[in-house]
């Protein structure tokens, strides 16, 4: 999996660059969400630009790590530049849960 870091206003953005299977990635992505979180940031956005499929085990552990989040007093946000990846999120609802934007200019302060 190609997953990169980059620094946006006051987030820490995860950038998945290709297919995320999390059966597969798990460790990697709760690693990287656990070394953030211990290191102090607690703003983290989880942007999917070139992931056109998503599975289906991906949702629950997005709400898992945003509950971890939210204990350090923190946000998660989801980038979704694919209208695709979006739509999927919005059919879920997954928006009520987690804010989900469409570029990082619109990530919350």
């Amino acid at each position: 999996m190609r997953m990169e870091l980059s620094i946006h206003g006051s987030y820490t953005v995860i950038h998945i660059r290709e297919f995320f299977d999390i059966r597969v990635h798990f460790q990697e992505f709760e690693k990287t969400i656990f070394d953030l979180l211990n290191s102090g940031k607690t703003s983290i956005a989880v942007m999917f630009s070139q992931a056109e499929h998503l599975s289906s085990s991906l949702i629950s552990v997005l709400i898992h790590f945003n509950k971890d989040v939210l204990e350090r007093n923190g946000k998660l946000c989801i980038v979704a530049t694919s209208d695709q990846v979006r739509e999927m999120f919005s059919t879920l609802n997954l928006h009520e849960i987690i804010p989900i934007v469409s570029s990082v200019r619109d990530l919350p302060d």
